[in-house]
């Protein structure tokens, strides 16, 4: 019975063994009392290197309430991430299977492994910090064919966003009524829109827009994106854009006198300003 015994421990010493080490591990980027250290890019401040388990294929970052983004690993399992997360009190970095996107909750993430790891030891990057990069260098975000088959997993579009930017790939057949009324058949789905831009809400990550399609102030939608992409340029009130990005459903606020608004959503990754718009547009 000894024997057996002995057998069995050593058995599961060798399976604990083996779990451990399929663990996420920090490669570089973070300090002893698990802050992210400071990393002197432009548009970012903070800069890991992770190694994800075999089993998982994306980092998959959450805060501020959602998800941010999930980053494909590259053949060794490492994913770079780098972020601009001044402030931010935790950020978890999660090792998971599938991509998830943009806005999605907690709730629906299923991760192999989590890491969680503190942001607000960071200080505000300087004006100096803060020149023009080309952001699309900071991610190492590789891919190897020989990796794994795609087909061991239930997959959704796996699109980089380090691919040059095509307005073919945005549809404008999509309209506001698509969004408004069936917001779940339309959600990621990739479009572009022309409209005057009704209010501007500046941020230190993302900024907001009101927009009015087609110059409508009845059919207005929520564009989110992150100031980079103007390249120093300011979107201003009354300007008329076309706007490239991927819708999220609808997005709900208050309005001044206490009611519910509720308004599609959309991510925004490039904006064309035609400046300001002319008195009769949209009439």
């Amino acid at each position: 019975m000894k024997k057996v015994w002995v057998v069995f421990s050593l058995f599961a010493i060798l399976i604990l063994s083996a779990c451990s080490k399929d663990k996420m591990q920090i490669e570089s980027g973070v300090s002893e009392n698990d802050v992210f250290v400071k990393y002197n890019g432009a548009t970012y401040n903070a800069k890991v290197s992770v190694k994800l388990p075999v089993a998982a294929k994306y980092l998959t970052v959450y805060y501020d309430g959602y998800v941010q983004k999930s980053l494909k690993a590259n053949s060794d399992h490492i994913v770079t991430y780098t972020d601009y997360i001044y402030g931010k009190p935790t950020v978890k970095l999660l090792a998971t299977i599938k991509k998830y996107e943009y806005g999605d909750a907690f709730s629906l993430v299923e991760s192999i492994d989590t890491l969680a790891l503190k942001g607000a030891g960071l200080k505000e990057p300087t004006a100096d910090e803060t020149e023009d990069v080309d952001d699309e260098t900071d991610f190492d975000n590789s891919t190897d064919d020989s990796f794994e088959d795609e087909s061991d997993y239930d997959l959704e579009d796996d699109s980089s966003s380090s691919e040059p930017f095509n307005a073919a790939d945005y549809s404008s057949g999509v309209t506001f009524e698509n969004l408004a009324r069936t917001p779940d058949e339309f959600k990621y789905r990739k479009f572009q829109m022309t409209g005057k831009v009704l209010q501007v809400m500046e941020g230190d990550e993302v900024n907001n827009l009101r927009v009015g399609i087609n110059g409508k102030y009845t059919d207005v939608v929520l564009v989110e994106y992150e100031p980079g992409i103007m390249a120093g340029s300011r979107v201003l009130e009354g300007d008329k854009i076309t706007f490239y990005g991927t819708s999220f459903g609808t997005t709900s606020y208050e309005s001044t006198m206490g009611a519910t608004i509720t308004v599609p959503d959309v991510l925004v990754v490039k904006i064309d300003d035609f400046g300001k718009a002319p008195d009769n547009y949209g009439y």
